[in-house]
């Protein structure tokens, strides 16, 4: 016997599972005791919600306070028929008639453009600058002389070597500084 690997060919296709209704933290919408359509829904708020359920704020306004309902389904999810106990116990949501018609305007919007990234790697050219530079720049932003950055720095720096690597550093220049600069 040859396997099957159609669906279409299958007796009984799976169902596709049910797609809960588009939702955003602080919609409103209304919920339904027991979901049951028929009964009188209560105003609510969306506080946080998953591919499947809900967490609602919900408003009750004949006894003015208002409850925190966890794990709510849509009235239509199959989930409710399956398991009444615990629909019972956490009701329904449904869209209110403001939520409705945002929910389809955002679910009939046309895709955001794709915008190309701008390139953020450093031409290879470019040489970084070196802990040293970063020193003498830190030095002198905090408002010392080259002559003092020099001498802190030790051997091998001079004023002029210095003044070469502000300069650099601050005109942008990214190549090595003057070969003068480096000789003394």
């Amino acid at each position: 016997m040859q396997p099957v690997t159609e669906l279409a060919a299958l007796p009984n296709p799976p169902e596709r599972p049910f797609q809960a209704p588009y939702v955003w933290i602080g919609m409103s919408c209304l919920w339904y005791p027991s979901a049951d359509k028929s009964c009188h829904p209560c105003p609510a708020r969306v506080l946080a919600f998953t591919s499947a359920a809900v967490e609602l704020h919900v408003e009750y306004p004949q006894r003015q306070n208002m409850t925190k309902m966890s794990a709510v389904r849509h009235v239509d999810d199959p989930f409710n028929a399956e398991h009444p106990q615990v629909t019972f116990r956490v009701g329904g949501w449904d869209y209110d008639e403001g939520s409705a018609s945002l929910a389809e305007l955002v679910r009939h919007r046309p895709p955001a453009p794709k915008l190309p990234l701008p390139d953020m790697t450093a031409p290879s050219d470019t040489p970084l600058p070196s802990g040293s530079d970063m020193a003498v720049m830190r030095m002198h932003a905090g408002g010392r002389t080259p002559t003092q950055i020099a001498d802190v720095m030790g051997e091998g720096w001079n004023y002029r070597k210095v003044n070469g690597v502000i300069r650099r550093m601050t005109n942008g220049q990214q190549g090595q500084a003057e070969q003068g600069d480096h000789d003394e």
